[in-house]
């Protein structure tokens, strides 16, 4: 991996030679509209990618078009890996649903662009870009996060970001250490007509290019409960105020925008944890958004600060491990975030998994794990 960001900074990237095209807002959404009406006809498994390549452009261009015009060819080479992977998501069958938004504020650090927003029956997915006016504030590379537990108020929010710095005293030359950005990312409220939504938050932050942040934040809770269409605004605010908005956008949720299930399998895996209570796996979504487990403590959480994990004993396509996170006080979702194993998932039988515990930080600074001898089986068929 190092070896490939070597070779990149070593390509030129000076586009002060090309010429800039401007595009009306009736011109995007023209695009936007062919491109979701091809979407939505029966297609053959080759013309994903060649769809997934123009609705991103559509994408980039949106970016663009709301920045000044030396930098919009940057913008657009710079966050094209990003809308392919967050904006289309693991699988083109989400550009039936996403809804793209592509408007831009100003923030006192710089500008926000609101790219995209997707949703299935049990979260809220929403694709942002920030562009600092000091690169320094976010270098390439850097990672951060940011999210808020079921029962915090929006003023406990807690963000970070960090930034590679290398160390070259290490055994290996390209040794990077991550240390505190100068600043912490911003933060999102969402109102959902009018009231603001209280549930699970959970922000994954990347540096794609300096001075940029591509940002993925995911509000876990259950969307069946909403009466469509909804009203949905969302605001942006600094780390360090949380009392005043800086920015907001407004768009509306509609029903056919939840994307459908590929796969729900209902469970009762009823797992016995060291305190002696019991865990409930209760259901496997997959779709394509992504793939979840749901749980549940009939007995209420474990009295001790420990963590579990669902880890894959899958042999043939590869290894998974789902995180868990609680969205209530007796439920909780397992979710991963690597997917290395997503597009197999569909033609397998079933898939087996172990459930781990992790026991809370020792003295030395280790952490025991506990790897339970239960096997959780879902069929998959």
């Amino acid at each position: 991996m190092k070896n490939i960001y070597m070779l990149l900074n070593e390509i030129s990237t000076d586009t002060s030679r090309y010429s800039d095209t401007e595009f009306s807002e009736a011109d995007l959404q023209k695009y936007r509209t062919q491109i979701r009406k091809r979407f939505r006809k029966k297609r053959k498994r080759a013309a994903y990618a060649v769809l997934a390549f123009a609705a991103c452009l559509v994408l980039a261009v949106g970016i663009m078009v709301s920045r000044p015009a030396k930098q919009r060819m940057s913008a657009s080479m710079r966050t094209g890996i990003y809308t392919m992977s967050s904006m289309l998501g693991v699988s083109g069958d989400l550009e039936d649903y996403a809804l793209h938004i592509d408007k831009s504020r100003e923030i006192a650090a710089g500008a926000v662009t609101l790219n995209s927003v997707a949703m299935d029956d049990g979260q809220i997915m929403i694709y942002s870009t920030y562009v600092y006016d000091r690169s320094d504030l976010a270098p390439r590379l850097s990672t951060g996060s940011w999210g808020r537990a079921y029962d915090d108020s929006f003023e406990e929010t807690v963000s970070w970001l960090s930034v590679p710095e290398k160390r070259p005293k290490k055994m290996n030359p390209f040794y990077l250490e991550y240390v505190d950005a100068q600043v912490q990312p911003y933060v999102q409220k969402l109102y959902l007509d009018g009231e603001e939504l209280i549930c699970d938050v959970t922000a994954e932050i990347y540096a794609s290019e300096d001075g940029i942040l591509q940002e993925t934040v995911q509000y876990n809770f259950d969307t069946t409960k909403l009466e469509f269409p909804v009203q949905a605004k969302l605001e942006i605010y600094s780390a360090e105020n949380t009392a005043d908005p800086e920015a907001a956008f407004e768009f509306i949720l509609e029903k056919d925008m939840v994307v459908p299930n590929i796969k729900d399998v209902s469970m009762e895996e009823a797992i016995e944890l060291l305190d002696g209570k019991q865990l409930v796996i209760t259901r496997f979504v997959y779709n394509a958004m992504g793939m979840r487990f749901y749980a549940r403590y009939p007995e209420g959480v474990p009295t001790e600060r420990v963590r579990h994990c669902l880890e894959s004993i899958e042999q043939e396509y590869g290894f998974e491990i789902f995180h868990e996170t609680m969205i209530s006080d007796t439920e909780s979702v397992f979710t991963t975030t690597s997917g290395t194993m997503y597009s197999a998932v569909r033609g397998m039988e079933q898939w087996e998994f172990k459930f781990v515990t992790w026991l809370p930080f020792a003295e030395d600074g280790q952490r025991q794990k506990v790897m339970s001898d239960r096997i959780i089986t879902v069929p998959l068929e």
